[in-house]
């Protein structure tokens, strides 16, 4: 990564981050990609520099990450491309953020946006309607409600309507 050039970081080069670095690159960003599984197809674009690290998020794969940025210029964005790597952004955000810009909430926040219920009760909480979501702990659980439903299901149109 050249000093001069936009310049972006995507952590995972698989399917998602394969779009990702496509578009960066076919918009003349350089873009550092991270790879931990060889079916991972993004590595091999033409529009990533691809790096290698475990899949595991560690100081080291930041300090490799760092090292592998050789003078990127000024805190290039960092892109998540999967959960694992969104949480350990917003985890690690005080000490990423000194060298990356990114998206990030409250640490709160992103415990419950990483999970349906947890959205589910966000959404409910700020009055915004949502299609019925049900939750099941258990394999029994989810068949007790199974068999209470009403067969055939009702359309979507004729509950609104």
């Amino acid at each position: 990564m050249g000093a001069g050039t936009e310049q972006a970081v995507v952590l995972g080069l698989g399917i998602n981050g394969l779009g990702v670095v496509r578009s960066l690159g076919r918009a003349g960003i350089s873009v550092l990609g991270t790879w931990s599984a060889r079916e991972e197809a993004g590595r091999l674009s033409r529009y990533t520099r691809p790096l290698r690290l475990t899949a595991e998020r560690s100081s080291r794969a930041l300090d490799q990450l760092l090292d592998a940025m050789d003078g990127a210029g000024d805190r290039p964005p960092l892109f998540a491309t999967c959960d694992a790597d969104a949480a350990w952004i917003n985890d690690q955000q005080d000490l990423l953020r000194k060298h990356f810009r990114f998206h990030a909430v409250d640490r709160e926040l992103f415990g419950r946006l990483e999970s349906k219920r947890g959205i589910v009760e966000l959404l409910r909480e700020q009055g915004i309607e949502f299609p019925h979501t049900d939750h099941f702990e258990t394999m029994q659980q989810f068949e007790e409600r199974a068999a209470a439903l009403p067969m055939p299901l009702p359309t979507i149109a004729a509950r609104t309507g």
